[in-house]
């Protein structure tokens, strides 16, 4: 059974979602994988090549854990905005400025997150979540941010989440996801069926150099999507300029007022720690 498609001309290669769970189970292919994804131009007949292998792989239980992943206790839309374009930005942030701080470079404030909606039609959205923290190669986009089960929350305290779940359902609520970022883009779609199938596409160029955009496209949202973001994002303090469609919606409390030490005092980004469940 063919999982994939390939086209020269545009050098894309799509594939089935389930076949990153086929190559992460092998791990001979995983190796080869790894070190193709992580060179600074992907050799593209290469990982063809390794998702071809893959395919001929029996797929019952990678198939259902993709599923489980994506559609299993779904959360509701406000929830998955509050992962992808709240918490999901943090994270990203506090690898960046841990980074930084280590090398004893200086962190330039404040940092910036905006999320952009684009009415389609009546209660139909494109959203748009742009940060500009460490960014996503190819490896780190479908070996940790798409690989289920997999995350580097797990022995991370500053972050909330983990068990590479968080961004799953986004998928479900969404026509496609685009994931941008280091000038690439991957390309999450999800075809009608029963059962539901999906998709992943590398290949694509992007303008997105520095840190990530993720693109939500045509997601169904009653009501108003930036009051549903500002609920999350309102207590943010002022080391974070959050925008909503150009408006800054973070409130910048004083972290001190939260409990919090300084950056430079606890090594942990200010506000990654409170509870966006109490705003």
């Amino acid at each position: 059974r063919k999982c994939y498609e390939w086209w020269h001309m545009a050098k894309t290669l799509q594939f089935e979602y389930h076949v990153l769970e086929l190559i992460k189970s092998d791990a001979h292919l995983l190796e080869q994988f790894t070190r193709e994804l992580t060179q600074e131009q992907p050799d593209m007949d290469k990982l063809e090549i390794l998702v071809q292998e893959a395919s001929t792989k029996q797929d019952t239980v990678a198939r259902r854990k993709v599923l489980h992943a994506i559609e299993n206790q779904l959360p509701s839309i406000a929830e998955v905005l509050r992962e992808v374009a709240v918490q999901n930005t943090i994270d990203a942030y506090t690898d960046l400025t841990t980074l930084l701080t280590r090398r004893g470079e200086q962190v330039e404030y404040p940092l910036k997150i905006s999320v952009d909606f684009t009415e389609k039609r009546k209660d139909a959205y494109d959203l748009a979540v742009s940060d500009h923290a460490i960014g996503m190669n190819l490896h780190d986009v479908l070996c940790r941010l798409l690989a289920v089960g997999d995350t580097t929350k797990t022995e991370k305290t500053s972050q909330v989440g983990g068990h590479g779940r968080g961004f799953k359902p986004s998928i479900a609520h969404a026509s496609s996801v685009v994931i941008e970022s280091f000038g690439r883009k991957t390309r999450v779609r999800r075809e009608e069926g029963a059962p539901q199938k999906y998709f992943v596409q590398i290949g694509e160029e992007s303008d997105v150099q520095n840190g990530t955009k993720i693109t939500l496209e045509n997601v169904s949202f009653p009501g108003n999507p930036q009051q549903a973001v500002q609920q999350y994002a309102a207590k943010l303090t002022d080391e974070f300029e959050f925008r909503v469609n150009g408006i800054k919606i973070n409130r910048g409390i004083d972290p001190l007022k939260l409990g919090k030490l300084p950056y430079g005092e606890t090594h942990l980004l200010p506000g990654v720690n409170m509870s966006l469940e109490d705003t």
